[in-house]
C-alpha cells in the first residue's frame, strides 16, 4: 500500500457503494465525517476494558445464531460510558474522550471516495491483491484506504467552504467529487 500507516483511514467499500446509491436515489450528496486520533485503535481501547466484559462479548461473538448481537454490544459500550467506572479504566476513558474531542475531523463525499476506488484499487484495497482473500479471512470487510492529508478534506475547511460559497457551491463540489 502506498500510504503511511499514520496517515490513512480505512472505509469499507460497501459503505462507499451505499453512499453512492443514496446519492443517486435521494439526489443529495452523501458525506462521510471521520475523526482521526493517531494511535487510538480498537486494540488500545480493548486493552483497558474490564476482562469480564471482553470475555462476555467474545462469547457472544462466537455464538452462532444469536439474534441481536449488535444491540447487546452497544449496550455493553453504553454501560462503559454511562456507569461509574473503577480506576484506571475511568482515567483511560476520560483520556480517550479528550483525544477524540481535540482530534482532527475530516469530510469525504461518496463521489470523492469512489475515485481512488476506481482509479487505484490495487494500491488502496489490500483484499484485491490477496489470492482467496474471502476464503482466508471469513467475514472480513473489503476496505478502501484513504490518506487523511491527501484524500480527505479537513472538516473546518469543508464548513468554511459552505460558509463562503454557500450551499450551492458546496453542492457543486460534492457532486463533482472535489470534497
Amino acid at each position: 500500500m502506498d500510504l503511511d500507516p499514520e496517515d490513512y483511514f480505512a472505509l469499507a467499500t460497501y459503505k462507499i457503494y451505499q453512499g453512492l446509491q443514496k446519492h443517486e436515489t435521494e439526489r443529495l450528496p452523501y458525506v462521510f465525517v471521520i475523526v482521526g486520533v493517531p494511535g487510538l485503535t480498537g486494540a488500545s481501547v480493548g486493552a483497558v476494558v474490564p476482562e469480564d466484559l471482553v470475555h462476555l462479548v467474545s462469547l457472544l461473538h462466537a455464538a452462532e445464531g444469536v439474534p441481536g448481537k449488535r444491540a447487546i454490544e452497544e449496550r455493553v459500550v453504553a454501560s462503559l460510558i454511562d456507569a461509574e467506572q473503577p480506576e484506571p479504566f475511568r482515567t483511560e476513558l476520560t483520556r480517550f474522550r479528550e483525544e477524540i474531542e481535540m482530534a482532527d475531523w475530516y469530510a469525504l463525499s461518496a463521489r470523492r471516495a469512489d475515485k481512488p476506488l476506481s482509479e487505484k484499487p490495487f494500491d488502496r484495497v489490500y483484499a484485491v491483491r490477496v489470492r482467496a482473500f474471502a476464503r482466508n479471512y471469513r467475514n472480513a470487510e473489503l476496505d478502501m484506504h484513504f490518506s487523511l492529508t491527501q484524500d480527505l478534506t479537513p472538516l473546518k475547511v469543508f464548513l468554511q467552504s459552505a460558509r463562503e460559497r454557500g450551499l450551492h457551491g458546496l453542492a457543486v463540489d460534492l457532486e463533482r467529487g472535489v470534497v
